[in-house]
Order: C-alpha cells, then sequence, then structure tokens
C-alpha cells in the first residue's frame, strides 16, 4: 500500500518541544506571579507533578494538510511532555499547550431556543493553511509585563482530563517563550453560531502565496486568540501571555496572545456571541458577512461576551453593520455583559455610551475601529469621542482589560488619562494603548498629555501587570514604569 499523503512531512515535524517562560528583567520580559496554597506556603518553587489531561486524551493534529488522529499514552513529570501515538502507529511529544489546542472531543455548539445562534453540525475536513490575502488586520502590535495571583479556575470540561485537585494557579503576564501555533482548521471544526456566515477550507481565502503564519486564517485567528485571552482574564483569573515574530514585508514584529482557553474550548458556550470567526469573512474579498439584523438575532439577556469583526474592504461606505444594532445589542445583555471587542467596526459615542452602562464590564477591546461614515450621519450617530471613551473607564470599576489600539484615529487622550488618573477602575491589570500622532518634527507622539500619562501610570505600579504603551516596531513599550530615562519615550522618534 502507498504510504498516505501528509505522512512523511508528519513524521519530519515530530520532534520535542520544551518552552520554559522567561523571568522579567528588563522591559519585554515576562513576570510570574507566586501563588499562595490554602496552607500559606508559596507554590513557585514546587514542582507540578501532574498531568491536566490523562492518557487516552484524543489528538488531532494536520501535517500536510492531512489531519491525524492520535492520543496521550503516558506523561512525563520531569519533561511536562506528554507522548502521543497516532492511528498509524507514529509517535511525538508534546506541551501541554500543544495538547490544549490540538485535543479533540470539545462540546459542539447547539442552539438556545428562540436564538439566533445556528445549530452546529460536526465536520471533519482535511485542509491546508489559507494564502494571505495581504490583509493582515494584526500586525502592528505589542506589550509589557508583569503579574498577581488568584485561585486556579477549572479548565473547560472534558472527561478525558483528570479530576486531581491542583496547586494555586499562577499567572503570566507578559512575553513569553511558548510558541503561537497556527491551527489550520479550528474554524472548520468550530463553526460560526451567528447566521449568515459560509464555511470555507482555509485554503480557500486569498489569492497570494501564504501558509502557517503567513496565512489569512492564522491571522483571524490571532484575533480570535486576543479576545479569549481577555475573556480568560476577565472571567477566568488567567495571566496574559504573548509572543511575537516577525514576517517578510512587515515593518512590526506581530503580535500573537496565547490563551489559556480558546474557541476549540467554547465553541458550545452561549454565553459568547463571537463573529470575530472565518465562517464571517468573504473568500475572495475579506470582507465581514455579518449583518444587523443576524447580529441582532444572535443577541440574548445572558450574553457575557461579544466578539466583533466588521472588516469592509476599501469601502467603509459600505459598512454592513448599523452602529445602533451594535447599540442595541449591548443594551440587550447589558447586566451581564463583562467582555467586550470591536474590531474595524464603526465606533460611535452612542455605543461607547452603552457600553458605560455595564456596570459589570470587566474588559474591553477597541482595534483599528473605523470613522463614523457618510452613511450613518443623521441617523442620531455621533463620531466617537475621547470624552466617550472616559466615560466607559469611568463607570465600568470592574474593568480589568483595556486595549485600545487606535493609531491616529484620536482616541485615548487627555480625557481618558485623566479618568485612569483619578483612579477608575482600580483592578486594571491589562493595559494596551496605542494612540499616537505626528508633529512637523517628530514621528510616533503618545497622545496625551505627557507628565499626565507618567503620573497616572507611576500611581499604577502596584495593580498594572501588563502596561504597553504605543509600542514601537519591536514591541516594546515607549513608557516604562519605574524605568529610567531611556525608556521615556513618550514624545516620539
Amino acid at each position: 500500500a502507498s504510504e498516505p499523503p501528509g505522512k512523511k512531512q508528519k513524521q519530519q515535524q515530530q520532534q520535542t518541544q520544551p518552552q520554559q517562560q522567561e523571568q522579567a528583567k528588563t522591559n519585554g520580559g515576562s513576570t510570574t506571579v507566586e501563588s499562595k496554597s490554602s496552607s500559606g506556603a508559596s507554590t513557585s518553587g514546587t514542582k507540578k507533578n501532574y498531568a491536566n489531561y490523562a492518557n487516552g486524551t484524543k489528538i488531532s493534529k494536520d501535517f500536510d494538510g492531512i489531519p491525524f488522529v492520535g492520543e496521550i499514552i503516558s506523561y512525563d513529570c520531569e519533561a511536562k511532555l506528554y507522548k502521543i501515538r497516532y492511528t498509524d502507529g507514529d509517535e511525538e511529544e508534546m506541551t501541554n499547550y500543544e495538547v490544549k489546542r490540538r485535543r479533540v472531543g470539545s462540546p459542539k455548539a447547539v442552539a438556545s431556543k428562540g436564538s439566533g445562534m445556528k445549530k452546529d453540525t460536526a465536520s471533519s475536513t482535511k485542509g491546508k493553511d489559507a494564502p494571505s490575502n495581504g490583509e493582515d488586520q494584526l500586525d502592528a502590535s505589542s506589550t509589557k509585563e508583569k503579574d498577581t495571583e488568584e485561585p486556579e479556575k477549572p479548565t473547560a470540561s472534558s472527561s478525558s482530563e483528570t479530576s486531581a485537585p491542583k496547586p494555586d494557579k499562577i499567572r503570566t503576564f507578559g512575553p513569553t517563550t511558548e510558541e503561537s501555533i497556527p491551527d489550520e482548521n479550528m474554524f472548520v471544526r468550530n463553526p460560526c453560531r451567528v447566521e449568515g456566515g459560509v464555511q470555507c477550507l482555509p485554503s480557500c481565502y486569498g489569492t497570494g502565496a501564504g501558509s502557517g503564519k503567513s496565512s489569512f486564517a492564522y491571522c483571524i485567528q490571532r484575533l480570535s486568540d486576543r479576545n479569549y485571552a481577555m475573556r480568560g482574564l476577565c472571567l477566568d483569573g488567567d495571566g496574559a501571555k504573548y509572543t511575537s515574530f516577525s514576517r517578510k514585508n512587515i515593518n512590526t514584529r506581530c503580535l500573537a496572545f496565547i490563551p489559556e482557553t480558546n474557541l476549540n474550548d467554547h465553541a458550545a458556550d452561549e454565553t459568547i456571541l463571537d463573529t470575530c470567526h472565518l465562517d464571517m469573512v468573504n473568500n475572495n474579498t475579506g470582507e465581514c458577512l455579518l449583518t444587523a439584523d443576524n447580529l441582532i438575532k444572535a443577541a440574548t439577556p445572558d450574553l457575557e461576551c461579544i466578539f466583533l469583526n466588521g472588516y469592509q474592504r476599501e469601502g467603509r461606505s459600505n459598512e454592513r453593520i448599523d452602529p445602533n444594532a451594535i447599540v442595541k445589542v449591548i443594551q440587550t445583555c447589558k447586566d451581564n455583559l463583562k467582555c467586550f471587542a470591536l474590531t474595524e467596526c464603526v465606533l460611535t459615542d452612542e455605543i461607547l455610551a452603552a457600553l458605560a452602562s455595564c456596570k459589570n464590564l470587566r474588559g474591553l477591546t477597541l482595534y483599528m475601529t473605523m470613522y463614523m461614515t457618510e452613511r450613518w450621519s443623521g441617523n442620531g450617530i455621533t463620531p466617537a469621542t475621547d470624552a466617550g471613551l472616559a466615560s466607559v473607564i469611568s463607570s465600568c470599576p470592574e474593568l480589568r482589560w483595556l486595549y485600545v489600539e487606535e493609531d491616529r484615529s484620536g482616541l485615548f487622550d487627555d480625557e481618558c488619562w485623566t479618568a485612569l488618573f483619578n483612579r477608575s477602575c482600580p483592578n486594571l491589570e491589562l493595559l494596551w494603548v496605542d494612540s499616537w500622532k505626528n508633529t512637523d518634527c517628530r514621528r510616533f507622539v503618545t497622545r496625551g498629555s505627557h507628565p499626565l500619562i507618567r503620573s497616572t501610570l507611576e500611581a499604577r505600579a502596584s495593580s498594572l501587570k501588563l502596561c504597553m504603551i504605543t509600542p514601537d516596531k519591536h514591541l516594546k513599550s515607549r513608557y516604562v514604569i519605574g524605568g529610567s530615562t531611556e525608556t521615556d519615550r513618550l514624545s516620539g522618534v
């Protein structure tokens, strides 16, 4: 019998990839906060000698575009590696992170009665990485570090996981040596539950050559992973760690958050409305397929997380999602909403006012939101302002994650910094602000009064765990809390 396609590639890829977390000594390093056990003893120096996943846990991994199924047969406590045996007899070792990303058997989505969510269909599709269409939505970010402690949450339920008691969680913030792994068929395995999406193989997206970390599918995966990293910090008490990588013809290092759980673990979670999904992207143009009607239909009062992606190719005048529809969705679940992410959608003061009414809001991500277009003028819509965002900061005392990457949009100026200076949202742990301007003689000048920014950040030194201000192309913050004059680059270059 001939050797199945991808077998040779699979054998070449099998290798041990032990990963270590780096200790923070300079800006850009990660910090791991020591947790205490119930007896009060520190656990930071103890060796973790248990497996998160039991023998028999099923694994699925693509090699050269072909999925292979295997299972855990043993765990090495010293090396912290799982041994995987595939159905064809081949074996390899995986880290806990790799097992988590490639574990199969997550519950599939089932629509709640009366909701606008589609029922999931069990899918197992063989596919390759998608070529990039040249529009990477996440290639300009960066971050810093720090951390704190909280009790461990149980991981997503699975019959394959052990029930042995575990020590308190150790939370890590900042850059890590862990690798973000492209999960080629993540969106195929976990179809979008909001109506209007079209499922295609990752290889159908884009016209240019691209695979792995250059693929369009991985671009959307990174957007999704950032959303679930926010959810993990805000709802599960996780840390916030990330990695970065370089890409040809991209000037800045590309950011990839590494969440403790992601779409694979939450595909059936009816408290999450997630349209940051490959199914919601036109595979020819890259434009968003989400409509206002389908968005409103999917909203329920029980929603805790809303993740929206509304990119429209060049034609912001073709924006499909009426900002008032987003307001309506937020108002539907305002008592329960805890995490909100808006990517490349029109952002208005009405949306910000609706968010300010969500007193339990813990996480907010605004990424490349578009200016209000003429199409929506005259409909009771006001362009997003610094004051509007400041009202969210002042009105949401539970805010723990605040990620605003708006470049030259004008958001996050003096009013936002003043709200933070006045000790709004005292539990804030992650502050990521990329808002800058160019002057006649300087570039990448951080918006806002620089003395005010310095005073605000230094006053939060003990509570902020990850702080990134106007990151440079190497993903280094232009201001480091407690740093020297060399690390104060708020005035740009």
